[in-house]
């Protein structure tokens, strides 16, 4: 089975994320094995990735939005996850125009490259769990058009020809909202070429064609 272009990203961007997340829970918990500074070209060589190439898509969406003035979702994605990793980047590379309120001691500044790399990779997530929605809903009702009957039989007053007993054939799906209909399924079903009734259906049929015959008979 070929794996989609958004499966293949998703994949990818999470592997990438996955160190990220790691080293977000090692600061919180006061474990530091590397230098701030350090730590802030690894997270950059590991988000970029994740940003500019998964997050291409929501970029290109976002862009098109603002040129259009059609604001979306990816509107505000494309602000949010561009403003956090553009400013993580002039910060590691260069922290000190920056002013000294905002670096710590060995001269880095703090960085976000962990919420924009998980940005990308939640959204690319969601809009594979949407295809894949999608594609089962269109499933689902192709399987329901499947089931209309091809003909239905509407039992009518009248001169009646032999085996007919004052019944017509009706085309397409009219039948179901007429009184004394009968589905039939036709060639739809191989190997079946009328419609099975329940016993409630027959006994609904017998007294549709006694209310024919008595109308003939008036």
């Amino acid at each position: 089975m070929l794996e989609s272009p958004s499966s293949r990203r998703f994949r990818i961007s999470l592997l990438f994320t996955v160190p990220i997340l790691l080293a977000m829970v090692a600061d919180a918990l006061m474990i530091h094995l590397l230098s701030p500074s350090v730590m802030n070209w690894l997270l950059l060589a590991l988000a970029t990735p994740v940003v500019v190439w998964g997050g291409a898509p929501f970029f290109a969406r976002g862009w098109t939005s603002l040129r259009t003035w059609q604001l979306n979702m990816f509107t505000l994605i494309a602000m949010g996850v561009g403003t956090a990793y553009a400013f993580s980047v002039v910060a590691t590379i260069v922290p000190f125009i920056f002013p000294a309120s905002l670096r710590a001691e060995d001269g880095s500044v703090p960085v976000y490259f962990e919420p924009a790399a998980v940005i990308v990779v939640l959204v690319i997530l969601g809009q594979i769990l949407e295809l894949r929605a999608r594609s089962r809903t269109s499933a689902a009702i192709r399987n329901l058009l499947r089931l209309t009957p091809a003909t239905a039989r509407r039992i009518v007053p009248g001169p009646r020809e032999p085996g007919l007993r004052g019944a017509e054939d009706l085309p397409g799906p009219r039948g179901p909202g007429l009184p004394g209909v009968q589905h039939l399924p036709g060639p739809r079903e191989p190997g079946r070429r009328g419609a099975t009734f329940s016993s409630s259906s027959r006994l609904a049929n017998r007294r549709v064609c006694r209310r024919v015959r008595r109308c003939a008979i008036r």
